[in-house]
């Protein structure tokens, strides 16, 4: 049967755009979009911080100017084996609670999946539990993460790190420059100049960046109670950072643990006595379309590196 509607019947028109740094007029759209399916209200200091650059594009489906579902892309660059290639992450995936089931994110993640040079460079997700199932169908594959952790007796020394207070658009240029010069974290599995998505991670988490003068480094850094926890360390040259621990402690600390592979920071001694762990899968599942390292020496994206 041939159904027809009246002309002044409303027809949904869906549009698929792509939002860029330049594009303003629909970054208050995004930003509330992001806000309202998220709860996440800190996207708009981050982008007012210069974190939105060309590295990151939101594809967007929209209609009558309002946005339904999203899928965010940011450029990078992974060190795999030791070798530095140029890749892929996506976030932001979300959908309008009303307009799920309805093959948005399909639609998107077809559009993504298939643009050059995407459709042949390795491409992460970070994934909840809840959404776990659904990236196998793209072609993705579960990946194996692991947390590490190291059991010391250490104390505040007299002279701390200076904090950077990222509010200062002077520290953040300190920063941004840093991370352009920063060597790897690790040769197996790791990323390299990733400022903006660190940058994201101090906008909205409690995290503290502290300079090692000395040491040419800077470190950044969660304790909580007896535990500290090293998110990462932007330095041009490797050092030993369980030296430097009681400079970047604010009380008494009983363990170290790590948002990367730090092996290669520890001395022999230090390394012996590392402790691992799968990842929880709170902190996010990892999906890859490529699998990341042929050789399966996969030990933990940095933590300031996952969107």
């Amino acid at each position: 049967m041939l159904v027809t509607f009246p002309r002044d019947f409303p027809v949904m028109e869906t549009a698929l755009v792509e939002i860029g740094p330049r594009d303003h007029g629909l970054h208050d759209s995004y930003v509330a979009f992001i806000t309202q399916v998220s709860g996440e209200q800190q996207f708009r200091p981050w982008a007012d911080r210069g974190g939105w650059g060309d590295d990151y594009t939101a594809f967007a489906l929209m209609e009558n100017d309002e946005i339904i579902a999203t899928v965010g892309r940011m450029s990078m660059r992974f060190v795999v084996d030791g070798a530095i290639s140029a890749g892929y992450q996506l976030g932001a995936i979300a959908t309008r609670p009303d307009r799920r089931n309805q093959g948005h994110m399909r639609r998107l993640m077809e559009h993504i999946l298939a643009l050059p040079p995407l459709d042949n460079r390795t491409t992460l997700i970070f994934a909840v539990s809840d959404t776990a199932a659904i990236y196998p169908r793209f072609g993705f594959e579960r990946i194996t993460e692991w947390q590490f952790q190291l059991p010391v007796s250490a104390f505040p020394s007299l002279v701390s790190a200076v904090d950077l207070d990222i509010g200062s658009a002077d520290d953040r240029a300190l920063l941004r420059s840093a991370c352009r010069e920063a060597i790897e974290l690790s040769e197996d599995f790791s990323a390299v100049d990733y400022y903006p998505i660190l940058l994201w991670h101090l906008s909205h988490r409690a995290l503290t960046a502290k300079r090692l003068i000395d040491a040419e480094a800077i470190v950044i850094v969660q304790q909580t109670g007896a535990n500290l926890h090293i998110c990462d360390i932007v330095t041009p040259r490797k050092i030993t950072i369980m030296d430097h621990i009681p400079m970047l402690a604010s009380g008494p600390i009983k363990t170290v643990s790590f948002g990367f592979n730090p092996q290669g920071w520890l001395t022999i001694e230090d390394s012996e006595k590392l402790e691992r762990s799968e990842t929880d899968e709170a902190a996010g599942i990892l999906f890859s379309l490529g699998r990341p390292s042929p050789k399966g020496r996969i030990g933990r994206l940095p933590e300031l590196a996952r969107i």
